[in-house]
């Protein structure tokens, strides 16, 4: 059995330094405490194997994360026409990147045209879409605000099976429902992707894919959302052989029920 914890939270009155001591190695477990952040944004990205122009929404991303580097969480949803994989006597673009949850998530909000996405839900319903030429701007004036809610996620790893428990503590009271959602992506997928201008590429390196979200697509309520309350989801999925877990990331996402905006986002690397 591997356990790791790793406490990421937003922590009004300290600060901590990046150097891990002796200290927070105990009986097996890693525990990380990062210094104080701010809230966090997270890019939704819709996108497909077959449309052309998606490797530049995942350039862009790429550049965004190098802008604003450890505020930015980006999930990519294989779903909609360009993510249908070929037939499997093809030879290429056969794999099938799309999830259940994912083609749900896609299909309640609906994309009409690709590379699109969503940056921490915002606009919803009419303007909750945004082409990705705008998501550096969108999220240049979402950072640096004060985050309303605290994340931390453990998880546990039981042969196939993996349990997450996932710790809110409210920096604010709130007036409307909140739910919590966790994701499994995975990184480095090396697999075909058509490019504009090169055609079917064997080796392009996918990132961020969507994997799994565990449970409900839409998450579980958070019981207390009283300023200084904390409480814990716990969630349980089963390992999908075909991951490289090393590769694979558990993000937790918190939003607000009446509007879908997500409040904030933490990811951490699976060990």
């Amino acid at each position: 059995m591997e356990r790791v914890v790793l406490f990421l939270s937003v922590l009004i009155a300290f600060s901590a330094c990046d150097k891990i001591d002796s200290d927070n190695f105990i009986d097996g477990e890693i525990i990380v405490q990062p210094e104080d952040i701010d809230r966090k944004i997270l890019i939704e990205d819709f996108t497909g194997h077959k449309c052309q122009n998606c490797p530049e929404a995942a350039a862009e991303i790429h550049n965004i994360q190098n802008t604003f580097p450890n505020q930015v969480v980006a999930i990519a949803i294989h779903a909609g026409y360009f993510s249908e994989p070929n037939p499997p006597q093809a030879p290429y673009l056969t794999t099938d990147f799309r999830t259940d949850n994912g083609n749900e998530i896609h299909d309640f909000f609906g994309p009409q045209s690709y590379p699109n996405g969503m940056v921490n839900r915002s606009g919803y319903p009419s303007d909750v879409l945004s082409n990705y030429t705008d998501w550096a701007n969108m999220v240049g004036s979402l950072t640096g605000s004060t985050a309303k809610v605290g994340i931390n996620i453990s998880y546990i790893i039981n042969g196939q099976e993996m349990t997450i428990d996932v710790s809110t503590n409210a920096k604010v009271s709130f007036t409307t429902s909140h739910n919590v959602v966790v994701c499994i992506t995975e990184d480095h997928i090396i697999d075909w992707q058509t490019i504009a201008g090169q055609g079917d590429v064997s080796d392009y390196e996918h990132n961020h894919v969507l994997r799994d979200v565990v449970g409900s697509t839409w998450g579980q309520e958070i019981d207390k959302i009283s300023v200084g309350d904390e409480t814990t989801n716990t969630f349980t999925c089963i390992i999908d052989p075909a991951w490289n877990l090393k590769n694979c990331n558990i993000i937790a996402y918190v939003y607000d029920t009446s509007n879908y905006e997500v409040i904030q986002v933490e990811e951490i690397h699976i060990k």
